[in-house]
């Protein structure tokens, strides 16, 4: 799998909070989404390593967080994931390639779509519930005027359409639950916590990773602090 969410921000009047280290735990954190879907389709990752670095975003209009993140995961069985991630790329990407045995699947959450490629051709589905949402969500990465993670977290911020729906059919679903519907199989780790717990032990693996320069296995981290943020 290869996964890219990268953008270019500008200095902000205000410094938004998941640009602060110490509060949100730095970009990788705030933005784990993609890091969580690859897990979430091929396991914990095994062996992890990360480089990259605050380029061009430094000062007190910025925060402190890394804006270039170049992520690689190993698991087990030869399956491998690389992710880029960061603020400071002038020509913006958001998607996740899928490459399997009988064929692979892009997710492009930027000019919106979803491709099936096989040996038999190309086929393409809607990202979200319909046309409609897909074409908003490519409306707003087209003409966004300031940074997707700031302007939907300030609480003065409407989600946008596409976003509202997720919302809703998660939390019907989660209601569902509380009220004693059976859990899917390939959705237990994201109820019982096996999931996000995998996810924070990755994501602290490749911040050693890092910080000390070398590959880092995630059972350092399981092992060391069972699930214990690193600082």
């Amino acid at each position: 799998m290869y996964a890219k969410r990268n953008g270019w921000e500008e200095a902000q009047a205000e410094v938004s909070w998941k640009k602060k280290r110490a509060i949100s735990g730095g970009h990788l954190y705030h933005h784990i989404h993609e890091l969580d879907f690859i897990q979430f389709l091929m396991g914990p990752a095994r062996h992890v390593c990360m480089s990259g670095g605050n380029v061009a975003h430094q000062g007190e209009l910025y925060g402190d967080e890394d804006d270039m993140l170049f992520i690689t995961l190993e698991f087990e069985g030869n399956r491998y994931a690389t992710l880029q991630y960061g603020s400071a790329f002038r020509w913006s990407d958001h998607f996740v390639k899928i490459q399997g045995t009988k064929g692979a699947i892009l997710i492009d959450l930027q000019d919106v779509k979803v491709v099936l490629k096989s040996p038999e051709g190309e086929r393409r589905f809607l990202l979200h519930e319909s046309q409609e949402e897909d074409d908003d969500r490519t409306r707003i990465y087209k003409g966004l005027e300031m940074d997707g993670a700031i302007m939907y977290g300030k609480p003065d911020k409407t989600p946008p359409m596409w976003l509202g729906s997720i919302m809703k059919k998660e939390m019907i679903y989660f209601h569902s639950i509380m009220q004693g519907a059976e859990v899917e199989e390939e959705f237990k780790p994201l109820l019982d916590g096996t999931a996000a717990r995998a996810s924070i032990a990755t994501a602290d693996a490749l911040t050693i990773s890092l910080r000390e320069d070398r590959k880092v296995s995630v059972d350092e981290v399981i092992g060391a602090s069972e699930g214990v943020a690193v600082q």
